[in-house]
């Protein structure tokens, strides 16, 4: 015999009716968890894969009707989240009304207002069986569950706990409970989210106004997060940061980078909720906060939409800092994939705006970006007069850590020329402006350590001995006029080098 005991609530409802010889069986389900009864073998069930979903669709709807219209099918089934009673209500309304075609239902429950409400059928209703759960729960874990409803696709413990303004441990004793009732889904990591409709079912429980509130929470979490974790992924603030904390640099730069990849969806939600909610100035630094984050792994998709979005908003409200600021950044993200001309366009506005503002300090450090530009492109002149003007600004504001890294530039922009004599001066006299404890000083240093070693010095004759060679070899064939003209450039090259090494 098999014995079905189906929509059990507890262990002890079950327990009478089991029987005790291995010739029968019994089958219960349960939107519990019936962990208290020994030798049961549990089995989650999760939303059906999209073929199933489509087979069962199709059981009762019609195969010819949906073999036609395979995509809205498919459309249909994920509306339903691949829930069984879900799908099997669409299929018995679309059988009852065989006359409405699969794209009119698709658009009927389209509406996340009104899906759960037309996700009812006869005796087979989606909020009703969800109420049976909800109902079970106590006050204080059905407003956890209601809040949690307004939360990104999937979020984490420590989110929660600061929306509701509450202790971790409470946190997560409510969470489980809610786990346990098959409302909510956990995911790896200590990570949570709602399936689609349970998610609308959530939210319904909320006023419009709790919905704003919760969502400006939400956000005011995400923006204080990227402010508070950019210090570990910026020099200048690592150290001074980490002291502060109480703990080593490397452990708290491994931190916020884990931080900010486990939050990056919901960083990029966050800033789209900025922009829908007005609030344009936060929306201009709260971005900012995540360049240096998008630079380390190289997300340069999300650095682009975050900033052109950004961007938009500040030219919406005509906020010319905001707008400086943002095209400048965008010149940078565009300058690391190549998109030279993009970059320069980026930056030549953004010099515009910044000079319009009298903003001498951002003037001077676009000035240095678009050098940069200039630089990677081999464009050597634009780039040392981009430099040229940008330590001019520099000297004036006495900015010596500005004056030094564009000293830098300087000489990197006369290696490349090969004019090493004028490389190594620019770069002496940037050691000179920048602090010997700047990152930027140490890596200044080694450089000038390789280029001045016997190795590099006996590397860079290389060029010229080979010219020598081919001289030789031409002279040794007769060929007298290329054996001069390569004997004359060997002569001039090994003597240059020689007055560089000198110097």
């Amino acid at each position: 015999m098999l014995v079905v005991l189906d929509n059990a609530s507890k262990a002890e409802q079950v327990r009478p009716l089991l029987m005790g010889c291995s010739t029968c069986g019994v089958l219960i389900t349960s939107r519990q968890r019936l962990a208290a009864l020994a030798g049961a073998e549990l089995v989650n069930l999760s939303p059906m894969a999209e073929m199933e979903a489509l087979n069962l669709l199709q059981s009762l709807a019609g195969a010819e009707r949906l073999q036609a219209n395979d995509d809205m099918a498919r459309r249909i089934v994920t509306l339903c989240g691949r829930l069984p009673l879900a799908v099997r209500i669409a299929g018995a309304f679309l059988r009852q009304k065989h006359h409405w075609s699969l794209g009119e239902y698709a658009k009927q429950i389209a509406n996340e207002q009104q899906r759960l409400q037309q996700l009812n059928f006869d005796q087979w209703d989606v909020q009703a069986s969800f109420n049976l759960s909800y109902d079970a729960l106590g006050d204080d874990d059905r407003r956890l569950f209601q809040m949690m409803g307004v939360m990104p696709q999937d979020f984490g413990m420590p989110l929660v706990a600061g929306v509701m303004k509450s202790e971790s441990a409470n946190i997560k004793a409510g969470i489980e409970r809610l786990i346990d009732a098959q409302l909510l889904e956990p995911l790896a990591d200590q990570r949570y989210r709602y399936h689609d409709l349970m998610r609308l079912f959530a939210l319904g429980k909320l006023t419009d106004n709790e919905k704003a509130q919760t969502q400006q929470s939400i956000i005011d979490w995400y923006v204080q997060g990227a402010s508070f974790f950019d210090n570990a992924l910026t020099v200048g603030r690592r150290k001074q940061t980490a002291e502060q904390l109480g703990v080593d640099e490397a452990t708290f730069e491994q931190t916020a980078l884990s931080w900010f990849e486990g939050e990056r969806n919901n960083l990029l939600l966050a800033s789209t909720w900025l922009k829908e909610q007005a609030r344009y100035d936060q929306l201009s630094s709260f971005v900012s906060n995540l360049t240096n984050f998008f630079k380390r792994r190289s997300y340069w998709l999300d650095w682009v939409d975050t900033h052109e979005l950004a961007l938009d908003a500040a030219r919406q409200t005509t906020n010319k800092t905001a707008e400086g600021q943002m095209l400048n950044n965008l010149g940078l993200v565009y300058d690391s994939q190549g998109r030279w001309d993009e970059a320069i366009q980026c930056y030549e506005q953004s010099l515009a705006v910044k000079r319009e503002l009298g903003d001498r300090h951002g003037e001077a450090q676009t000035l240095n970006n678009l050098g940069l530009v200039y630089k990677d492109q081999g464009r050597w002149d634009e780039a040392i007069q981009c430099y040229e003007q940008s330590l001019a600004v520099y000297r004036e504001l006495g900015d010596r850590h500005g004056e030094g890294l564009t000293l830098e530039n300087l000489g990197d922009v006369y290696f490349k020329r090969l004019n090493f004599v004028k490389a190594i001066d620019y770069w002496d006299e940037s050691l000179e402006k920048l602090h010997p404890d700047s990152p930027e000083f140490k890596r200044l240093q080694q450089k000038l350590a390789q280029m001045r070693s016997p190795r590099q010095i006996t590397l860079g004759c290389f060029p010229g001995v080979g010219v020598l060679l081919f001289f030789i070899f031409n002279l040794v064939r007769g060929h007298w006029l290329i054996a001069t003209i390569t004997g004359m450039a060997a002569i001039g090259f090994i003597t240059y080098r020689l007055w560089q090494i000198r110097r």
